[in-house]
């Protein structure tokens, strides 16, 4: 009856530890659903299913271990009946057996499940695998971008706007004197400081009007100006004349003269430069500049002992006068415009009038554009 009773125990002790081994298998089994219902595509929420399979497996294979276990008890029956005390010693050594057994059913089930854990892995892969397709793109549009930068086609061809400009005014070539005066009869005259009486002319002036460049390329542009252009200056000369007589019974006469010569013009002028340009955005230019005459007055002045003596004339000059052109400026952009600051020498070529002392102009500009179209 005790053997019986053992047997029945020691099953009742394995049914018990394999319902609590399937409790946990279940467990860890639960445990592993959130794992695959935390992936972000639906696709692996169905594969849980088949988790419950290998715990299905697991039940029969402790079922048939506790049937040998009794064995070893039933070689305790030819021991002597009436002997109770040694009865309980194998019941004592039966009871650690199933101790042991806990260890060998878990451990294959909880490695079991590892299996399902690397099927996140091929889902990031799939994520970088579509970002490189863009990368791609981008190195495909980089190197055209330079070969744009590298060419003229994108610079702006023509700028206009206006310009401003202070001109330094001057004479050359003049002849304008009283050296040449021939004695008469009688008498003889030496006249000192008349050789040119406007050798000290100089005056200051302005332009204002339009400018326009147009590009050819990164190196050359033409520039055309059309301008209103204020001329004006003065100059003053003393001159010495000495009187002497051919009767020696007479003191020789002296005489100081001043004389004062005052000019002013209002021209269009039209520069045409041909400019050449650095990399620094410093340029170079030289062109022919035509002037047109449309108005000018010119006042003579002579004061002696006898008192002052004016001599006034209205348009007196031509109305056309060439002249050419040299400057060097820079240039320098701000936003959509540009501005540029130049000086500009410009050098008469014709004469102001007809006369055979009439003087050439030459001038001293220095000019601000402004272009803004």
């Amino acid at each position: 009856m005790k053997t019986i009773r053992n047997i029945v125990c020691a099953g009742t002790l394995l049914l018990a530890f394999s319902a609590f081994a399937q409790d946990d298998l279940w467990g860890d089994a639960v445990v592993s659903k959130p794992k695959v219902v935390e992936q972000p595509k639906p696709a692996p929420a169905p594969q849980p299913a088949p988790a419950p399979a290998p715990v299905q497996q697991a039940k029969p294979a402790p079922a048939p271990q506790p049937a040998p276990a009794p064995a070893p008890v039933q070689q305790a029956k030819p021991a002597p009946a009436p002997q109770p005390a040694p009865a309980p010693v194998p019941v004592q050594q039966a009871e650690p057996a199933p101790a042991p057994q806990p260890a060998p059913a878990p451990a294959p089930v909880q490695q079991a499940e590892p299996a399902p854990a690397p099927q996140p892995a091929p889902q990031p892969v799939a994520k970088p695998v579509e970002k490189p397709a863009p990368a791609a793109k981008e190195v495909a549009a980089a190197p055209a971008a330079p070969a744009k930068a590298s060419s003229d086609s994108g610079m702006k061809r023509f700028w206009a706007g206006l310009i401003v400009a202070g001109t330094y005014n001057d004479f050359h070539g003049t002849k304008f004197g009283f050296d040449n005066i021939e004695s008469g009869e009688g008498y003889q005259l030496k006249v000192k400081g008349a050789d040119d009486v406007m050798a000290n002319y100089w005056g200051i002036g302005a332009n204002v009007g339009l400018s326009g460049l147009f590009l050819i390329n990164s190196y050359f542009g033409v520039r055309a100006d059309l301008a209103l252009a204020s001329r004006r200056g003065d100059g003053e000369s003393d001159v010495s004349v000495r009187l002497y007589w051919d009767d020696e019974t007479r003191q020789p006469e002296k005489s100081d003269i001043k004389m004062k010569y005052y000019v002013r013009q209002m021209n269009i002028d039209v520069p045409l430069a041909l400019r050449f340009m650095f990399p620094s955005r410093v340029y170079l230019e030289a062109g022919p500049m035509m002037s047109f005459n449309l108005y000018s007055k010119t006042k003579f002045s002579v004061t002696d002992i006898y008192g002052t003596e004016e001599f006034r004339e209205h348009d007196c000059f031509d109305v056309f006068e060439f002249a050419t052109v040299y400057g060097i400026g820079g240039m320098r952009p701000i936003g959509k415009t540009m501005l540029d600051i130049g000086l500009r020498f410009v050098y008469g070529i014709t004469a102001l009038s007809d006369a055979d002392d009439s003087p050439k102009t030459w001038q001293w500009q220095f000019n601000i554009a402004f272009w803004f179209i």
